[in-house]
C-alpha cells in the first residue's frame, strides 16, 4: 500500500527527475481525477439554463395571456361569461372516472365525494353539465362570449414547444378579472378597521376590491384542519366576499335598491355575491378560472387561485411608496385587472442523479414547480363611479 501511494504522488507532483527516473501517465491521472468534476458542472449549468429558459418562456405566456384578456371588450368580456362552464368538469376530478386528481393529496374516495366541486340533478343530468363544462373548454370552438377559454387558450398555443400535463396533479392555468374602487371614507362607515389595517391603517381613501370573476369560482370556503398526512376538511368563514366590502353580509347594493339592511351603502352595479355553504360537499371550492383544477391552494381542499383579495389590495395600493397625503390618494383612478397565473411542473432535462438532492433541499421535491403570474389593466370589469354612488 506504501508503495502505491508513493508512486500516486510521484505522478502528481510533476517532478519526476527528483526520483531518479522518468514517469509516465501524470497527465492521464489528473485528468481522470478532474473529468467527473467537469461533467458534472457542465451538466448544471445545463440545467439551470434549462430551467431559466422554461421560467423565462411561462412569464411570456402569462404576459401574453393577460394582454390578451386586456382588450377583450363587450360580449367577449367576462361579465357576460356563461358561469356553467366556470368549474372544472367533474370527471377531471376522478368523479366517476379513472382519472383521479386526488391521488397526491393523501385523499380517500370520501373524501372526493364532498370536494368535488358542486353538480346537481341525479347521475344523467350531473353528467350532462360536467360535458357541457368540458365541452366549453376546447380550443378549436367558437370564441364568442368565451372569455375565459379564449384566454386559456392563447396561453397554450404560446407554450409551444412547452406543454401542460393535465393529469400530473401541478400543471394548471388560472385567470381570474377584479373591479377595483377607490374608496373615500373619513368617517369610517364603510372601511372597516379590519380591512383598512389590512391595506393602510392611516388612510381614508383607499383602492379596493369590490368584484372578482368568475363570480361563482371566486371564494375557498372550505379549510384543511387536519393535522400530519390526515386531511380533515370544514367549512370556514372566508376573508371576506369580493362584493361586500363591508363584510356586513349582504350584498352592496346598487343606486336605487332598497331592502338592504340600514346603513348598508351602494358599492357596485354587479350581483356576484354568495353566503358560504353550510357544507363540505356543498361548498364554493375552486378560486378563479381554472383549467385544469390540478393546483391546490396550501391548507385547504380548493383549487384554483393563491391569490386572496387582500393580496391584491395590498398590490394595487402601492405599498412600498409613500402615498400618504389624501388628496393625491383620493385622485386614484377605478380600474379592472386580469390576474394570470401558471402552475408547471418543471422536469430535469438531463435527469442526473447527483443533482436531485440538490433541488429537492431548495424546492422539497425533485420535481420542482414554476410558478409564475402577470397583472394586467383590463377595461372591461372598470367599475362606474356615477352609477356606484361614489365620489
Amino acid at each position: 500500500m506504501r508503495k502505491l501511494v508513493l508512486k500516486i504522488i510521484q505522478l502528481l507532483d510533476g517532478t519526476p527527475a527528483v526520483y531518479g527516473k522518468r514517469q509516465r501517465g501524470q497527465s492521464l491521472v489528473e485528468m481522470a481525477l478532474i473529468t467527473p468534476i467537469l461533467i458534472i458542472m457542465l451538466m448544471g449549468m445545463v440545467e439551470i439554463g434549462w430551467f431559466a429558459n422554461n421560467y423565462l418562456t411561462l412569464l411570456d405566456v402569462t404576459r401574453a395571456g393577460a394582454r390578451h384578456g386586456a382588450v377583450l371588450q363587450d360580449q367577449y368580456s367576462p361579465l357576460v361569461w356563461d358561469n356553467a362552464a366556470s368549474y372544472v368538469p367533474a370527471q377531471w376530478f376522478g368523479v366517476g372516472a379513472s382519472t383521479n386528481h386526488y391521488d397526491d393529496q393523501g385523499l380517500t374516495l370520501a373524501d372526493t365525494s364532498i370536494l368535488a366541486l358542486p353538480y346537481t340533478g341525479d347521475a344523467a343530468t350531473q353528467t350532462a353539465q360536467s360535458n357541457a363544462r368540458g365541452g366549453q373548454r376546447g380550443c378549436n370552438l367558437p370564441v364568442e362570449s368565451q372569455f375565459y377559454r379564449e384566454v386559456a387558450c392563447v396561453m397554450m398555443a404560446s407554450m409551444e414547444p412547452l406543454a401542460f400535463d393535465s393529469d400530473n396533479n401541478i400543471d394548471d392555468l388560472i385567470i381570474s378579472g377584479f373591479s377595483i374602487a377607490r374608496i373615500t371614507d373619513a368617517s369610517g362607515s364603510i372601511i372597516t378597521d379590519a380591512l383598512r389595517n389590512s391595506i393602510n391603517p392611516t388612510a381614508n381613501t383607499l383602492n379596493v376590491v369590490v368584484g372578482r370573476y368568475p363570480t361563482n369560482a371566486n371564494e375557498c370556503d372550505v379549510r384543511n384542519v387536519g393535522t400530519g398526512e390526515v386531511p380533515v376538511f370544514q367549512v370556514q368563514a372566508r376573508e371576506r366576499d369580493p362584493f361586500d366590502i363591508n363584510s356586513n353580509n349582504v350584498r352592496d347594493l346598487r343606486p336605487g335598491e332598497t331592502g338592504g339592511p340600514a346603513g348598508t351603502t351602494v358599492f357596485n352595479e354587479l350581483e356576484g355575491r354568495d353566503n358560504i355553504a353550510a357544507s363540505v360537499s356543498t361548498a364554493e371550492k375552486q378560486v378563479g378560472f381554472a383549467m385544469f383544477g390540478q393546483h391546490w391552494i396550501p391548507g385547504t381542499g380548493c383549487t384554483g387561485s393563491n391569490w386572496k383579495v387582500s393580496d391584491i389590495e395590498r398590490l394595487i395600493n402601492l405599498p412600498n411608496y409613500q402615498l400618504t397625503d389624501e388628496q393625491r390618494r383620493s385622485q386614484l383612478p377605478f380600474q379592472g385587472l386580469i390576474l394570470v397565473e401558471i402552475y408547471w411542473e418543471h422536469e430535469m432535462l438531463l435527469k442526473f442523479p447527483v443533482f436531485n438532492p440538490v433541488v429537492s433541499a431548495f424546492s422539497g421535491d425533485e420535481t420542482p414547480t414554476i410558478s409564475v403570474w402577470a397583472v394586467f389593466p383590463m377595461p372591461s370589469v372598470e367599475p362606474n363611479a356615477s352609477q356606484m354612488g361614489l365620489p
